[in-house]
């Protein structure tokens, strides 16, 4: 008798140690959710980027580690809903060609794999921000904000030949930017005007004036 009542007292053991198990993988489980939802949280208020409506704020200086962090982001949402809507928000006083030209390409290249991309500029979009404002399917400026267009600027030292290399090359810079813009205006402003608005020393736009020269497709 003794040894069936330690028998069945043995197997109540076991079958509460089983249920405590699952209740503490249960807790682990909620727990490993709460801190992701804890980390999206943290990224969202560090990037200001909302990422489950899929909205990237880029409102900083254009450099490596901004376009990098773009691209990646992007692209990640790409993986995960491959025919998302993404919207970009521009608030940026431009920086750096090659960077932004690249991440400028990547959107294009999520436009082509079905993703539809908008552009939206709030406050300014300076320089290099115009440029990649060009990049969304559907371009949009809130009604007070404005679009600084001028030529490519660089710091230049060195040897004459050195020199000569880095004009050729800001040169072709300078004409993809200008061929960006003219692939998107529809014929609202002709090269020559568009070049002559780039040698003014700053090319301030309002969202009204865009909308008229092909700059963006609405006003909000």
């Amino acid at each position: 008798m003794e040894v069936r009542e330690s028998l069945i007292a043995l197997e109540k053991a076991k079958t509460e140690e089983v249920r405590l198990s699952n209740a503490l993988l249960a807790i682990q489980g909620e727990s490993s959710l709460l801190d992701l939802a804890a980390k999206k949280l943290v990224y969202a208020k560090e990037t200001a980027t909302d990422w489950n409506g899929r909205v990237y704020t880029l409102g900083d200086v254009i450099g490596s580690n901004l376009a990098r962090h773009c691209i990646e982001t992007l692209g990640i949402w790409s993986r995960l809903d491959p025919k998302c809507g993404i919207e970009i928000i521009l608030n940026s006083p431009g920086g750096d060609a090659l960077p932004g030209l690249a991440l400028f390409d990547f959107i294009g290249e999520l436009r082509r794999r079905g993703h539809s991309i908008t552009t939206h500029v709030l406050g300014c979009a300076a320089s290099l921000a115009g440029v990649l404002l060009q990049a969304g399917e559907r371009r949009v400026m809130g009604q007070g904000a404005f679009l600084l267009i001028h030529e490519i600027s660089a710091q230049m030292g060195g040897k004459i030949g050195d020199i000569d290399d880095t004009s050729i090359f800001l040169k072709k810079l300078q004409t993809r930017m200008v061929d960006i813009y003219m692939e998107r205006v529809q014929g609202k402003i002709s090269r020559a005007a568009f070049i002559h608005g780039c040698k003014l020393k700053d090319w301030w736009l309002s969202a009204e004036e865009c909308l008229k020269l092909g700059f963006i497709d609405e006003v909000w």
